[in-house]
């Protein structure tokens, strides 16, 4: 394969300098071909960051984007979000619903044990996404038993006991100077809270390593893509991931090729991203994307593509979902009576006064509270005209 002229490999990236312009031919290892009826695609991306609000231009691009690439599986770092802060119009479902192909589930994990984020925002989390024909060998999901959001993971199951896990990790950068909220700091006070004086960076990789090596022992298949924030080339992430005899995917299938940086910061030829399989996983084909291809952010698209019949022991058929008709009622009278039954049972149930208290004191579980008191109320409705 001829390798794509890149006038920016030519240049030295140093530290906090970013690379200048788009070049779509910036894609590394191979171009992103259209699937095959036998493909399972898995994408790695660090977002950095998601808005609170389902309707910012970001949420809509990313959706695309998953659509764009055919992603079976997307595995995100970097969410940034507190999601038990998110009202419910504006949670993850919400907001892919009706951008993504029929059929998904999603795990998103952040750090649940921080008492000190304020607001919706709180950096870190991970989340794996689930579309298409592969939810029906979606039996279970699961993330960091820490609970600190540091990964999150899916485990299909296929024909003859095949184990498929795919786990999405973010491990901390250093200290820096990024005060209270950074993911370190956050991960440092839970950590001695609990008696455990670990350097964070330190207790990811070994907590890492225990998870996957009893997931091996189990007899999964294992693919995990993450942010080491460190240089995949070598370093304790590397050697961590050796010593399960898991392989970096991507450049073990192209040995040929010179490495790649993953992040705009980055220099040239260092990744800090990556997407390793355990050894029974031989993929088709992968490689990296452009940066400034798809949402916001400073870190290229990781991709590869594995077989089903290798992942699952069989092809696994599409899934076809007719969507539920929609009930409309064009008799005025009809509509007038429903509204006034309604916001009879509104008032009853004191919905309106309980959302404005709620609201102002600011608790977390007010939209739950609040859905929940209008579904009585539209179960109220619905025995009442039955």
């Amino acid at each position: 394969m001829t390798k794509p002229h890149i006038e920016q490999r030519d240049n030295i990236v140093l530290r906090d300098q970013q690379r200048q312009g788009n070049d779509p031919n910036d894609w590394w290892y191979a171009k992103l071909p259209n699937k095959t009826v036998d493909t399972h695609r898995v994408i790695f991306l660090n977002i950095q960051g998601l808005p609170t609000k389902h309707w910012y231009h970001k949420t809509r691009q990313l959706a695309e984007w998953m659509g764009k690439w055919q992603a079976d599986t997307t595995l995100l770092a970097e969410l940034n979000t507190y999601w038990a802060r998110i009202p419910a119009e504006h949670q993850w479902s919400e907001r892919v619903d009706g951008i993504l192909r029929s059929g998904k589930q999603t795990k998103l994990a952040y750090n649940r044990n921080d008492r000190h984020v304020k607001g919706a925002q709180q950096f870190g989390g991970t989340s794996v996404t689930s579309t298409g024909s592969c939810i029906n060998r979606d039996l279970e999901q699961g993330e960091d038993p820490s609970g600190l959001g540091r990964w999150a993971w899916h485990k299909y199951r296929g024909k003859d006991n095949l184990t498929l896990r795919v786990v999405s990790a973010y491990r901390p950068n250093g200290p820096g100077m990024g005060g209270t909220h950074t993911v370190y700091a956050q991960h440092l006070r839970h950590l001695l809270s609990t008696k455990d004086d670990r350097d964070p960076r330190v207790a990811f990789c070994e907590d890492l390593k225990a998870q996957l090596s009893s997931w091996i022992e189990e007899g999964n298949q294992i693919i995990v893509g993450l942010d080491a924030n460190d240089d995949l080339r070598r370093g304790p992430v590397n050697t961590m991931f050796q010593s399960l005899h898991m392989k970096d995917a991507i450049r073990n299938h192209s040995p040929e090729w010179a490495t790649a940086a993953t992040c705009n910061f980055s220099a040239d030829g260092k990744p800090i991203d990556g997407l390793y399989t355990t050894g029974g996983i031989d993929i088709q084909t992968g490689g990296y994307r452009p940066f400034d291809e798809g949402p916001t952010t400073d870190h290229r698209m990781l991709w590869l593509d594995v077989s089903k019949r290798q992942v699952f022991g069989f092809i696994p058929p599409e899934i076809f979902l007719n969507p539920p008709k929609r009930l409309t009622n064009k008799d005025p009278r009809a509509v007038k009576k429903y509204n006034k039954r309604a916001k009879s049972e509104l008032l009853r149930l004191k919905v309106p006064g309980l959302l404005y208290t709620s609201d102002a004191a600011d608790e977390e579980d007010s939209v739950d509270r609040g859905s929940h008191l209008i579904t009585k109320t539209n179960t109220t409705d619905r025995n009442k005209y039955n």
